[in-house]
C-alpha cells in the first residue's frame, strides 16, 4: 500500500520561489521514499531545475560536466549561489526563547547560543547588506595609528607614551640609560673616555667596537697620501700654466680695474694712479687727482705708456734756400715743426672686400 502511494508522489521541482534549502530537503525525502540510488540522485536533481537554473549550475561547475559531479557538490553549489530565505523575526524569537535545561551543561548551552547567533547574523548580513566601498577606497584615517613611529624603540603602530612600547623599563646597551634603544636619537653614548659614573667608555660597553675615528685609528696609508700630493701638484701646475711676470714697477702710471660692473662700464677707470710702493704682487698706488692711496694686487692694474713732459725735442736747422734760375725765381724753404705727442692708436684701413672699389671720402 505504501509502495503504491509513493509511486503517485510527483518529483519535487525548484521554481525559484521559496528557500533553496527547503527544496533540497524535499528532494532528499523523495529520494529516501523512492529508495533512489546515489548515482541517480544527480539526474533527479537536474531534472527538477528550470532551463535557467540548469545553465547557471553548469557555469558554476565548469569546466566539469554536470553528470560527473557528485550530488553533494551540486547541492553545495546551489545553496551557495541561491542562498536561503529565512524569517528573521521568527529566528530571533526562537533564539530569545532558548533556555538552559536542568540537566544541560553550560558548554552545550553556550554552543547552541553561538550557533544560533551565527546563523542569525549570517542571514542578516545577506539580507540587509550595506554597500560599503572596498578597503582600498576607504579613508586612510584608520591607518593613522599604524603609521605612527615611536622615537624610543623605532617601532611603528604606537607612540612613545603607550604602555605597549617594549623599551619601557629596559636599558640602552650603548649608553646605559633607561627608556630608549641605541638607535634612538636620545642616545648620548658617544664618549670614548671612561665615564665618571658608569666607569667605562662607550667602545668598551659595546663590545670593543670603535664608533668614532680617532687620531690613532685614522687611515695612514702612505700610498693614499702620495697620490693626494701628486694630484695637488698637478692642479697647481695647471693653475700656473698661463702665469706671467708683471711689468709694473715703482713710479709707473697705471689704470685700476673698474669694480663697478655694468653693460656700458669700461674694464678700467679713466683715473690715473702712480705706483708708490711695490712688494712682490702687492702694490700701493696713489691717485693723481685727489691723492688717495689704494692697496691692490698687480692683477688689478694696467700700465699706461705716457711720454715724459721734460723730453727735449731736437729741431733740425733750416736748410739754405734753393734758388731756381729762370724767368721767375721761386724760393722754397723747408719748414720744420715740433713733433706732436700722441697716444697710440689702432691702424685704420678699409675692409679687404672693398679693395677693388673706388670709395669717395
Amino acid at each position: 500500500m505504501a509502495q503504491q502511494m509513493a509511486q503517485g508522489v510527483p518529483v519535487p521541482t525548484y521554481t525559484g520561489v521559496g528557500d533553496t534549502e527547503s527544496y533540497m530537503e524535499r528532494l532528499e525525502c523523495y529520494c529516501d521514499l523512492m529508495k533512489t540510488p546515489e548515482e541517480s540522485k544527480v539526474a533527479l536533481l537536474l531534472c527538477g531545475l528550470t532551463a535557467g537554473q540548469y545553465e547557471t549550475l553548469r557555469d558554476l561547475v565548469s569546466p566539469e560536466v554536470l553528470k560527473t559531479v557528485e550530488f553533494k557538490v551540486l547541492k553545495e553549489k546551489l545553496m551557495e549561489h541561491y542562498g536561503s530565505v529565512r524569517n528573521t523575526r521568527l529566528e530571533r524569537t526562537k533564539f530569545r526563547a532558548v533556555k538552559r535545561e536542568e540537566n544541560e551543561s553550560m558548554a552545550a548551552f553556550e554552543a547552541i547560543q553561538l550557533a544560533n547567533t551565527f546563523l542569525l547574523f549570517e542571514d542578516s548580513a545577506r539580507g540587509g547588506k550595506v554597500d560599503t566601498p572596498p578597503i582600498e577606497q576607504q579613508s586612510g584615517i584608520s591607518n593613522v595609528k599604524s603609521e605612527v613611529e615611536c622615537y624610543r624603540c623605532g617601532g611603528k603602530g604606537h607612540r612613545s607614551s603607550d604602555k605597549v612600547c617594549k623599551v619601557l623599563g629596559k636599558k640602552c646597551n650603548n649608553c646605559g640609560v633607561l627608556g630608549h634603544f641605541a638607535k634612538s636619537k636620545f642616545c648620548k653614548g658617544r664618549e670614548l673616555k671612561s665615564h665618571a659614573v658608569r666607569g667605562r667608555g662607550r667602545a668598551r660597553r659595546s663590545g670593543g667596537i670603535q664608533h668614532q675615528i680617532t687620531e690613532e685609528s685614522a687611515d695612514k696609508d702612505k700610498v693614499a697620501r702620495e697620490r693626494d700630493m701628486e694630484y695637488k701638484l698637478k692642479m697647481k701646475d695647471y693653475a700656473d700654466k698661463k702665469a706671467a711676470d708683471s711689468n709694473i714697477q715703482e713710479g709707473d702710471i697705471v689704470l685700476m680695474r673698474n669694480e663697478t660692473k655694468g653693460k656700458l662700464q669700461p674694464n678700467f677707470r679713466p683715473e690715473k694712479y702712480k705706483v708708490i710702493n711695490l712688494n712682490g704682487l702687492d702694490m700701493i698706488v696713489q691717485s693723481k687727482e685727489n691723492g688717495s692711496t689704494v692697496r691692490r694686487n698687480v692683477q688689478f692694474a694696467k700700465k699706461v705708456q705716457v711720454a715724459e713732459p721734460d723730453t727735449e725735442v731736437e729741431v733740425s736747422e733750416p736748410e739754405p734756400e734753393t734758388e731756381h734760375t729762370g724767368p721767375d725765381k721761386v724760393t722754397m724753404a723747408t719748414e720744420t715743426s715740433a713733433p706732436e705727442v700722441r697716444r697710440s692708436v689702432r691702424v685704420r684701413k678699409p675692409p679687404v672686400k672693398f679693395a677693388d672699389y673706388l670709395v669717395n671720402h
